[in-house]
């Protein structure tokens, strides 16, 4: 059975992958003269990642 460390580590790899396709279809909605969409894109996933942290904080009780 995998020990926190190993699950530390593959949740932190995971992070890399998922930002990897976020840039890769930035750039290419870049590429194919869509900068609306690109920026569109950049706003929602970040706004989106956002929202979930501050939700998350209210669910977990942390107040800071």
């Amino acid at each position: 059975m995998a020990g926190p460390h190993e699950h530390a580590g593959l949740h932190f790899l995971g992070g890399f992958t998922t930002f990897s396709s976020f840039a890769l279809e930035t750039v290419n909605m870049l590429r194919q003269s869509n900068p609306f969409y690109a920026v569109l894109n950049v706003l929602i996933q970040n706004g989106a990642g956002i929202l979930s942290l501050w939700m998350g904080a209210l669910v977990g009780g942390f107040t800071g």
